[in-house]
């Protein structure tokens, strides 16, 4: 909010990670709560709709922005479909002038060929990881290390390569 930007917030499912004090404490800084977003493992597209096309009443210090202007989500492939993967089309059609920043807390394809030997679904979750990080405009990941597997994996396969930034740990 410092800078500009007005906030809302998407949750893609209700998580044992965030409780309604969390929610609540959101509303009363100002940000507008949409969660969940999904039904099980299928997005609400009315849903998804109203998050994106939300109306900012107020102005902020650095200009006038009524729409949303920049998406940030995390990347996590362990237990659901990855979030990206559902909504980067959805903002690129309502909101393509938004900015879109994928968070990522690993390098999944990296960490699965450490512990596991099938090649076919270490493969699989490679591309769908970068075609993650090529549909984006810029990348935050946790390590150095991991920014520049993620460079040098998409340097390979596309002429375009996001942005990347490296997050450094506050709470470690």
């Amino acid at each position: 909010q410092a800078l500009g930007h007005h906030l809302a917030y998407g949750g893609k499912h209700v998580s044992d990670f965030e409780t309604r004090e969390d929610k609540a404490n959101l509303k009363r800084m100002g940000i507008p709560v949409y969660a969940p977003l999904a039904d099980g493992e299928k997005i609400n597209k009315l849903k998804s709709k109203s998050l994106l096309q939300h109306r900012f009443s107020q102005s902020s210090s650095h200009g006038s922005r009524s729409t949303v202007d920049v998406v940030f989500m995390s990347l996590w492939f362990w237990s659901t479909t990855p979030i990206p993967e559902d909504f980067i089309p959805l903002v690129r059609s309502l909101t393509p002038k938004a900015k879109i920043i994928i968070l990522t807390d690993d390098v999944h394809h990296y960490r699965m060929s450490l512990m596991s030997t099938d090649r076919t679904q270490i493969e699989k979750t490679k591309s769908r990881e970068l075609a993650i990080y090529h549909a984006s405009d810029v990348i935050a990941s946790i390590t150095s290390e991991d920014g520049s597997r993620i460079i040098a994996d998409l340097t390979n396969r596309f002429d375009r390569v996001p942005s990347v930034h490296h997050l450094p740990c506050i709470r470690c």
